[in-house]
């Protein structure tokens, strides 16, 4: 359901969330350990909303604090 979405927000904060959300987005996929892995929206956008802890160890952003990040499989 979540996946059919036409927008989806993940609000993180914190460092202990950063290891986590790299494995998301950056490790191997395993959805048995990492269900958020799952959610890739058909048709829509997957909205990361992060504080600077959480976002540490994710690729760079632009000066408003956009990028994009692509799920490596």
């Amino acid at each position: 359901m979540i996946n059919h979405a036409s927008q989806v927000f993940f609000l993180l904060s914190g460092a202990e969330k950063a290891l986590i959300l790299n494995e998301v987005f950056e490790g191997p996929r395993d959805v048995e350990r990492l269900p958020s892995q799952l959610i890739v929206p058909a048709d829509g956008i997957l909205t990361l909303l992060l504080d600077e802890a959480a976002a540490t160890l994710l690729p760079e952003t632009d000066a408003q604090g956009c990028g994009i990040l692509e799920r490596t499989e």
